[in-house]
């Protein structure tokens, strides 16, 4: 979780392989702190996308693109 502003919460889940992801954590999560984003990063994410779980929104990216946010070199 990376806090932001006042009363949201990102949410970033990571995965080996996005289809290891289960969003019954981020619902869970959004039922506590409903405003964030949610992100998932995997190795097998060759573009990004989005998917909708409910009313949720995911967004699947790979995981090399959380060092390029960070500044991080791999």
């Amino acid at each position: 979780m990376i806090t932001g502003k006042r009363d949201i919460a990102n949410a970033i889940e990571c995965k080996w392989l996005s289809t290891g992801f289960d969003a019954k954590n981020i619902k869970s999560f959004r039922n506590i702190y409903p405003k964030g984003k949610n992100i998932v990063l995997a190795t097998d994410v060759t573009a990004p996308y989005i998917k909708h779980y409910d009313k949720i929104k995911v967004k699947f990216k790979n995981i090399n693109t959380i060092f390029k946010a960070l500044d991080i070199e791999e």
